[in-house]
Formats: structure tokens, sequence, C-alpha cells
């Protein structure tokens, strides 16, 4: 039996989550995606350095995607259920995306029960997403995202700037996720002994 970390992706609109979530799944960036609408799900297996930096440790994360279901105002209980990370996703090109992330925090903590006694709170990680753009497009500057973390009380090493457009810190952000999670957090759900690559080959498709 092999364990995974249900790790939720939640933020505005067009901040990038679904392309995140391709590119988690397929290895890709995909330009225009088909809008739906429902919860999207997919275990990978993720690598990250040991704390000795001598071996490579790994970890399954499974990713949950909105798809859609925070335009309809229809997020419930069953996206944020037993979730052990919550990636708080912005655009660093669109201060509105910025704004709103503490309403994000603050709905993640009610559906997850984390102020709860005797309920271990999933662990937050602060996204800002597109820094592809140009510097004069960038709006939110990495001291601004610094203190919004400070003041929720997420670690700065819990910070992360990436691009999934050309991947640039998209897989540094994700080993980060799962060496957090692997040293601080019980598992959420185990999955068949069966590798990965196999169940791809398989199915065509992620191990959802």
């Amino acid at each position: 039996m092999s364990t995974s970390y249900k790790v939720i992706l939640i933020g505005e609109t067009e901040v990038g989550k679904s392309s995140c979530f391709v590119r988690f799944r397929d290895g890709k960036f995909v330009e225009n995606l088909v809008g739906t609408i429902g919860l999207d799900e997919c275990t990978t297996e993720i690598s990250f350095q040991s704390e000795d930096k001598k071996s490579l440790n790994s970890a399954n994360i499974q990713l949950w995607d909105t798809a859609g279901l925070e335009k309809s105002g229809r997020l419930t209980n069953n996206h944020y259920l037993n979730s052990r990370g919550v990636i708080l996703m912005y655009d660093v090109t669109e201060y509105s995306s910025f704004s709103c992330l503490s309403m994000w925090c603050e709905e993640a903590e009610r559906y997850t029960n984390s102020n709860a006694p005797n309920v271990r709170k999933p662990i937050f990680f602060l996204v800002g997403n597109k820094i592809d753009c140009t510097q004069t497009e960038i709006e939110i500057s990495e001291e601004l995202s610094q203190a919004f973390a400070k003041k929720r009380n997420i670690p700065a090493e819990n910070v992360f700037r990436m691009s999934v457009k050309t991947s640039k810190g998209f897989s540094d952000m994700f080993s980060a996720v799962a060496k957090c999670l692997s040293a601080n957090m019980k598992p959420t759900v185990q999955h068949n002994k069966e590798p990965f690559a196999k169940a791809l080959q398989d199915k065509g498709a992620c191990s959802c």
C-alpha cells in the first residue's frame, strides 16, 4: 500500500489553477483550456531531497482543482474534506486576485474545521503565478506577498512565485510541498501498490 497527501488549489478564477493542475497531471501547459464544472483530482509521485541532501525521497500528492466551481459558488466541504495542504494561488499581475486571498483562507479554515479541537490544521502555501509576464505588468511584489503570509501565519518557506506557462519554479514548489507534508502531516488516503507509471499505461490518464 502507498499513501498520499490531499492538496487543494483555491483562489480566484483566471489565476491559473486549472493550468497548474494540467501541468501537474500531464507535464505540459495548455494555452486554451476547455472549461468544465466539477471537482477534478489526480495523484502524482513527487520527489524531494532529504534533509541531509544525500538522497531523494518521494511522496504522492493528490491534487484537487475546483474546475470552475468557484465561478458558480458551488464549492462545498467535499472539496476541502481531509485536506493536508492548501495552495492559495493568485495572479501576480492582478491585484484583485491577491486582495481576495483572506476570504479564501477563511473559507478553507471553516470547511476544514481547522479551528476545531484535536483537528490538525492543513498547511497553507502561498503561490503567485504568471511571473513570466513583464515587470511592468506585475502588480504584486515579493515583499507584499511575504507580508500577507506573515499576517496569515504562513511560514516564509511556504511562499512561492512561479510560472505555470514556462514551468519556472513549478517543480520546486511541488517538491517543497511534498517535503513539508511528508515531514509534518499524516497521509490522507491509501492507494493500491500499483506503480504510478503502470497506472498511466493502463488507464491512459492520471491515477484519478
